[in-house]
């Protein structure tokens, strides 16, 4: 798009293998018109007042009120002419604060001297009702910047660079001026996109559009209601689109390629993509063979006994005995050097490294073609594009070999693995450069296995206060493997041991580096293993708050995978880097038994699997840790609870162990809690005073009489509530024997003391309560099993009263607990356990309320003797009376 800088950001400049798509770029659109390599810097550019062709657009009205940067007009118009085409731009904007000023006050508008030139007409400020004429006042210069140079591309293009001089807030900037190209000499079809709404508003965007009559253009809109106003003026016909009022859309950072954040009309002359493929066909023609090229192919052939390994040799020499350079200056850089050319000066971009391979390939009887392909866009090229040369900015090789297809990409280095194994290229849709002209879907990779692996070996059993050893081995496969085996040979290996070494070290201050990291590289199996050894003194780290010793250990490639995206409330879809299987496991050898929290942790999302698992066996823990991405993007609506769940995963991803050492200082004596001791009287106070209620208990409403022939005796479901009885006697008994060391005054003083003070005063408040009720508790139990044994009726009542006394008492025990920090409530846990023991106790309600073998078994009161008692439980059955003999 030829709309220069000083515009609106449209779609962010994502540089995806820029090393080689600026060059292609180049190829497919630029060409030889106007100069060679050697191009003279002009001062400045011209001025001069726009040609006649153009038409004059006025621009919206400023706001006074508007403190942002508000632009007024963007007029764009085009004029496709026979031997090249030119670009005219107009743009009006309010500078409404501080910022606009500083960010528009150096207009910048770069080209390409071998096929443009620029000519500015105007450059002015208006401040209230005065006009400042800026092309004299201005540093107006041109500039060779090179700005891709560190990335192999030597581009020669040229910035007009303008700095503007007393620019205030509050000022109206007006510049205009015309880009002129010329024709290619390659015969390229017109192609262009031009963007419709920006992140910054636009109260009137103007875009016209001239071309002969004799040079067909079709158009295509994002969106569809954006319909051209067309007419026809003698040879030329006019398209012309006009918008007004236009809002900024706000940068969703991560969006998909193929998502369509910032609209855009597509402009082509190709009428298909079959002439675009043939297009292209006529820059790589069937190569000579030199004999350089001749021997190369022979040493192939030789170095390889089957056809697969034979292509996987030439993809190799090309990836890494020809290194990534293009010169995009002059004729050299608009299409492709010969094979024989590229081999000899061992450098070229990506479209002559695949015209290399390509040869290679051919001459040794493989079925191999140049393929372009849009980076961006990936598998929506066709569809969200017309054909155009513009849509692509990379070029890969399709290869068929043994009814499969394979895509190599040659600007890559260093790859490991065969043939059927090697990390292929991935970019959605492919236009094969043949005179089929047909797209081809390139299929998304999968993973069967973890694309990392890290497995961290900590020997502690030398002892808390002494030295340990920790293993690091971390198996890389496929691309994984690929990225870390250019890394390791692009970097030194003492610079590679600082960057690992740095990396722990925060986390384990007294780490050193214990022998020198090992390479296992599988280059065939495309596996690369790396180990590494440190000492680590002391492996546990004192807590000043606290005074106890800590060690953790942490999954740091899961957390580093699991990283929410910074923006959340987006319209755009989020890219997810997929497809990511990462998995990690810790063994710790621990110098004595110790205590460890076994855990288990599982989620899953639309998006990604997560589990974790924590074991703990003959002193030593073993962790795992497994992220699996499952999509490669997720909607909108849906990344805040993505985020959500992100950050639980970074939450559960984390273990640490905590030593607190033995007092050196003679033991405190025992000295009884007051408050203790008056929870204990409380709880006898509560418990007497429901014994004595039930003892005394005849209500003769509940239980209700039995019914006649009801069964009776503790037998049938009768026996599960004898049997809970016995259990919860048994539980509060224990529990209370375990709570001994409450009981001491110091103990009591020191309960919450790493909770927030105003949480742990409510929680010993709790607590005082769970000890107060705990023992009333356990009281009526065992009075409710004196009751049941002697079948006396107050078992019914004092048997619900207990049962729902227990659950309350479990929800005061809980918070309280939690309050305290004794032991962390898990929410969802909790509330299940809740509903569970809500629904027992409702259901032995209801059975007490109901059950006749209840009314006919619990029937003894004080007043009923137990004689009596005994025979109403087991009556003499009815007989006839015996014969007279009198």
């Amino acid at each position: 798009m030829r709309d220069g800088i000083g515009m609106p950001s449209g779609e962010p400049q994502v540089r995806l293998l820029v090393m080689c798509a600026a060059l292609l770029w180049a190829v497919l659109i630029n060409g030889l018109a106007w100069a060679d390599d050697a191009v003279t810097l002009a001062e400045k550019p011209p001025v001069a007042a726009p040609a006649g062709w153009t038409k004059t657009v006025d621009a919206a009205a400023a706001d006074p009120k508007n403190t942002q940067l508000d632009y007024l007009l963007i007029d764009r118009q085009v004029r496709v002419e026979d031997r090249g085409s030119s670009y005219y731009s107009h743009f009006v904007m309010h500078l409404g604060n501080q910022s606009a000023v500083d960010e528009q006050s150096h207009v910048q508008i770069t080209y390409r001297p071998a096929t443009d030139r620029i000519i500015l007409h105007s450059l002015k400020l208006r401040r209230g009702g005065k006009t400042i004429d800026q092309l004299q006042r201005a540093r107006i210069s041109t500039l060779r910047r090179e700005l891709d140079l560190e990335q192999g591309i030597i581009d020669g293009d040229l910035t007009t660079s303008i700095v503007l001089e007393d620019v205030r807030v509050g000022d109206v900037l007006d510049y205009s001026y015309t880009l002129m190209t010329g024709e290619d000499g390659l015969g390229t079809p017109f192609g262009e996109s031009f963007t419709t709404q920006w992140s910054i508003p636009a109260r009137y965007s103007y875009l016209r559009i001239l071309h002969p009559v004799t040079r067909k253009l079709a158009f295509k809109a994002s969106n569809t209601a954006d319909q051209p106003l067309s007419r026809v003026n003698g040879a030329w016909q006019e398209l012309v689109w006009q918008w007004r009022d236009l809002k900024g859309l706000p940068h969703d950072e991560g969006r998909p390629g193929w998502h369509v954040h910032y609209p855009y009309i597509d402009v082509s002359e190709a009428h298909s993509w079959q002439e675009i493929a043939r297009w292209a066909t006529r820059l790589y023609p069937k190569a000579r063979l030199s004999s350089e090229l001749k021997s190369l192919i022979a040493q192939l052939q030789a170095s390889a006994d089957t056809k697969e390994e034979q292509i996987i040799a030439a993809l190799r020499f090309v990836e890494d005995e020809i290194r990534y350079t293009g010169i995009e200056i002059g004729a050299g850089g608009y299409q492709p050097q010969p094979p024989d050319a590229v081999l000899k000066r061992r450098f070229g971009d990506c479209k002559e490294k695949s015209y290399l391979l390509v040869t290679l390939l051919q001459a040794m009887g493989v079925d191999a073609r140049p393929a372009l392909v849009n980076t961006y866009r990936r598998q929506a090229t066709p569809t969200l594009l017309l054909p155009s040369a513009a849509a692509f900015n990379h070029m890969i090789v399709r290869v068929q070999h043994a009814g499969k297809v394979f895509w190599l990409d040659a600007t890559r280095t260093l790859q490991g693995g065969g043939l059927y194994n090697v990390q292929q290229a991935h970019f959605g849709a492919a236009l094969v450069v043949d005179d089929t002209g047909k797209f081809e879907t390139i299929p998304e990779p999968t993973l069967k296995t973890p694309n990392e692996s890290v497995l961290e070996r900590f020997d502690l059993k030398a002892g808390v206060f002494e030295k340990a050893s920790m293993k690091v081995e971390t198996t890389y496969l496929g691309a994984e493997a690929d990225r870390v085996r250019r890394f390791l040979a692009d970097s030194s290996k003492e610079e590679v041991t600082r960057q690992y070494l740095n990396f722990y070290k925060d986390e384990y201050p007294g780490i050193s580096v214990a022998d020198p990291f090992v390479v296992v590289d599988d280059r065939e199996g495309n596996q690369l293993v790396l180990i590494e050894k440190y000492a680590i003194e002391p492996a546990f780290t004192k807590d000043d708050d606290d005074q106890k010793y800590y060690f953790e250990f942490n999954p740091h490639v899961i957390r580093q995978a699991a990283v929410a995206p910074k923006t959340l409330v987006r319209t755009a879809p989020l890219q997810l880097d997929h497809p990511t299987h990462i998995r990690y496991k810790a063994v710790v050898l621990l110098p004595e038994p110790w205590d460890v929290e076994e855990l288990n942790g599982n989620i899953t999302t639309p998006a990604f699997a997560y589990r974790s698992s924590v074991r703990y066996k003959q002193d030593t823990i073993t962790a795992e840790y497994d992220f699996k991405t499952l999509v490669n993007h997720i909607p909108a609506a849906d990344v805040v609870e993505h985020a959500r769940k992100l950050e639980a995963v970074r939450d559960d991803a984390y273990y640490y162990l905590s030593y607190a050492p033995a007092s050196a200082t003679a033991p405190v004596s025992f000295k009884l809690s007051m408050t203790m001791m008056f929870a204990i009287i409380g709880g006898i106070v509560v418990g007497g005073l429901l014994i004595r209620w039930l003892w005394r208990y005849e209500d003769p409403r509940f239980p209700k009489r039995a019914s006649a022939g009801a069964p009776e005796g503790i037998r049938g479901w009768l026996v599960l509530p004898v049997l809970s009885v016995i259990v919860t006697a048994g539980a509060l008994s224990f529990m209370f024997f375990a709570l001994h060391d409450y009981f001491d005054a110091n103990t009591w003083a020191d309960l919450g003391g790493g909770a927030d003070p105003v949480v742990a005063h409510w929680g010993k408040i709790g607590w005082f309560f769970v000890m107060l009720f705990g023992y009333a508790l356990l009281l009526m139990t065992l009075f409710v099993f004196y009751l049941l044994f002697t079948k006396r009726r107050g078992f019914a009542p004092g048997y619900l009263i207990v049962l729902w006394f227990s659950l309350l008492w479990a929800v005061l025990v809980a918070f309280s607990q939690d309050a305290l920090g004794l032991e962390k409530m898990n929410p969802a846990k909790f509330a299940g356990s809740m509903v569970r023991d809500v629904l027992v106790a409702v259901i032995w309600t209801a059975y007490m309320l109901k059950s006749e073998r209840v009314r006919a078994t619990f029937v003894r009161t004080r007043s009923t003797p137990a004689a009596t008692t005994l025979a109403a439980l087991d009556p003499v059955p009815e007989t006839s009376p015996a014969p007279s003999t009198t």
